[in-house]
């Protein structure tokens, strides 16, 4: 019974976390889509780019990055699911933690599986050179 109530709190947070996700992606990749950047004069700027490479964006892996990165997030986020019970024995607060990253992971998982160009962007922190 513990476990079903600790579902009903969990499932819904990580679905809402993963449609905001995905909206936010969405509206970035249609506002964003000519290769503006905005905030210029702010150290975190708004700039679209795809991430085609796994996850950190510097591991590349060929025709099997894709297939990579499905199942690595895959994987990620079913450990994280299985882990919520112990966690939440811990401290209840953790289960929101969880669901805060595995929603942002099942919006990337989505992204990956639906989108060509891999997964939208847009956050962006230039360095001191001025690159991305």
């Amino acid at each position: 019974a513990e476990e079903r109530a600790l579902a009903r709190r969990f499932f819904p947070l990580v679905a809402a976390v993963a449609l905001l996700d995905l909206a936010t992606k969405a509206l970035a990749v249609r506002l964003l889509a000519s290769g503006a950047t905005y905030g210029a004069e702010w150290p975190l700027r708004l700039h679209l780019a795809f991430n085609t490479g796994a996850a950190g964006g510097g591991l590349w892996l060929g025709e099997h990055t894709r297939l990579f990165n499905v199942l690595a997030t895959g994987i990620a986020i079913g450990l994280l699911v299985m882990l919520v019970p112990t966690l939440a024995r811990v401290d209840r607060r953790s289960t929101r933690a969880v669901a805060l990253v595995a929603g942002g992971g099942l919006g990337n998982l989505a992204s990956l599986l639906t989108s060509p160009r891999g997964v939208p962007d847009f956050l962006a922190i230039p360095f001191s050179t001025g690159a991305w």
